[in-house]
This record gives structure tokens, sequence and C-alpha cells, in this order.
């Protein structure tokens, strides 16, 4: 049998949660992988509208505390996340002297969110499978520039090191500074206009896998987020202060890439083709070699 792994994952939850990290504490067991998932009385309103203003209970917070606890690699996941296999790229990541790992949509040139079509077909057709069937475009980020960050905060490693330690607390700051924005766009502004302490961060950008949402239909997850992320729409915006802002734009690539799959089809993720449908009939349908993770 191989070691243990060096990291820790570590996750908290309120009661609301609760069977949604008993998934999650089930499939980091099957792994053999050490834990440490803390039920918490609620979450600070970085995370959610019903949360609490008390600094105590924001994810940067929680992470602090638990590395300087156990003085070791934390890698912290949602608590409605679920482990589908072994994370083998954290600990190369962290072998290589990675301290700080996230998903970054501006690293990502294939963004593509696919959502379920309310479409019903006319007869049955002998397709079987679970889960919705059709699918259609939904949205993708087009800007592209790996030196910064936008990030969907799922999943997040750290090492146990001095610059980390200083991020955890620049990010503290914002969360607190920045009343009413979303613990993710705070973390996005504290790395975009980082000082000088930081500059030299060892950061890693994590793959789609490991930060999988449902909406990426397209990708095997490793760490898997089966839900859809919550609307973000009744955080703030992070104010532009001094011109500083949460993302540069204007310093970003424009993508034209095409899209995986044509935006105007309904993707049948059963039957695995794509459908062109007008007036509720299909006109045209195209057969396409892709697996899907639904």
């Amino acid at each position: 049998m191989g070691s243990a792994p060096d990291f820790l994952v570590v996750a908290m939850y309120t009661d609301s949660y609760a069977e949604k990290a008993a998934r999650l504490r089930a499939s980091l067991e099957s792994l053999g992988l050490p834990h440490e998932l803390h039920r918490v009385p609620t979450v600070h309103d970085s995370i959610s509208r019903k949360g609490t203003r008390d600094p105590a209970y924001t994810k940067a917070s929680f992470i602090g505390r638990l590395l300087e606890q156990h003085r070791r690699p934390l890698l912290y996941v949602d608590a409605d996340c679920e482990f589908r296999s072994a994370p083998a790229l954290i600990g190369e990541l962290l072998a290589g002297g990675t301290e700080f790992a996230i998903y970054n949509w501006a690293a990502d040139r294939q963004t593509e969110a696919y959502l379920p079509a309310p479409i019903a077909m006319g007869s049955p057709d002998g397709v079987s499978g679970s889960g919705p069937r059709f699918y259609r475009f939904a949205s993708k980020f087009a800007h592209y520039d790996p030196t910064q960050l936008l990030c969907s905060g799922a999943v997040q490693l750290y090492a146990d090191t001095p610059a980390v330690r200083l991020l955890l607390q620049a990010w503290q700051r914002n969360i607190e500074a920045f009343a009413g924005s979303a613990d993710d766009h705070c973390m996005d502004y504290t790395y975009n206009n980082r000082d000088a302490a930081l500059a030299n961060l060892r950061a890693a950008w994590l793959p789609k896998e490991y930060a999988r949402y449902g909406w990426w239909i397209y990708v095997k997850p490793v760490i898997d987020h089966p839900e859809y992320a919550t609307d973000a729409t009744h955080f703030k915006p992070v104010p532009q202060v001094g011109g500083l802002k949460q993302f540069y734009p204007e310093r970003a690539e424009v993508l034209k890439d095409a899209p995986l799959f044509p935006a105007d089809c309904v993707i049948d993720v059963h039957a695995r083709r794509l459908l062109m449908i007008e007036n509720k009939a299909i006109v045209r349908e195209e057969a396409i070699n892709q697996e899907f993770w639904t």
C-alpha cells in the first residue's frame, strides 16, 4: 500500500448541507484521503446570502485557522463536492513547489457551459440513460489571460508557506472591506492586485477535472461539484478604488476559438448526437464521438 497523501482535505458545512457533507465524507473515505469536515453554525455572507457578517466564518478565516493548526498543505473543498477518483495532480503540484492552486476561467481556452434544455422526444427511441438528456450551450468566458485570476472557488489548494499566509490575510481583509461581495471575486481582486510581498507566490491553475461543475458535461470529473453553481447576481460587484479592479479585461486576449459544439444545436448526451431543431421538430442530426458526464 502507498503512503497517505501529505495534504489534508478540509471542508465546512452547515446543517442544511449535512447530507452533502456525508456524501463528500464517504467519497474521501473510499479513496483513503485524510480529511476534516467541520460543522459550523453559519457561513459568512460572502459565501451565502443567508450568511452572517461575522468574519470568523469566511473561507479565508477557516482555511487560515486550520493551516495554523495542522501546519501541512490543505485542499479546501466545498461541502457539496464529491471525489470521483484519486486526485493525483494535487500531490504533483505540491511536489513541484506550488503554493496556491484554484480553477481559473481566465487561464482556460475552453470554458463552454451547457445547461439542460426542456425538450421531450415525440416518441420513445430506445435510448436509455440517467439524468437530463438534452443540453444547450449557455455561456463561454471570452477573455484569456493566465497571468490574471477569475476563479471558481469550490476547490482550493494551499501549501504551508509564509506567502500563503499573507495571501489568506489579504483575502480576509478584502472580504471584510468589500461588504456584500462574493469571496471568489474578492480573491480575484486580491490576486490581481497583489503587492510585492506576494509577487513571487507560486500559483497554478487547476484543470476543470479538479473543480468540475455540472455545466461542463464534456469533462470527466476527479473532484465533482455535481450541481450548478449558485446564482451570484445578488452579490455586489467589487468596487473599483484608485483604478484597481477585480479583473482587467483590457489586458486579456479576446478568444475567437470555435466552440466544442455548435451553439445553435441541441446535444443529446444519451444518444451522442447533435440535433438541429426547428418548430419543435428535428430537421437535422449528426453523430458525435464524445463521452458525457451528467
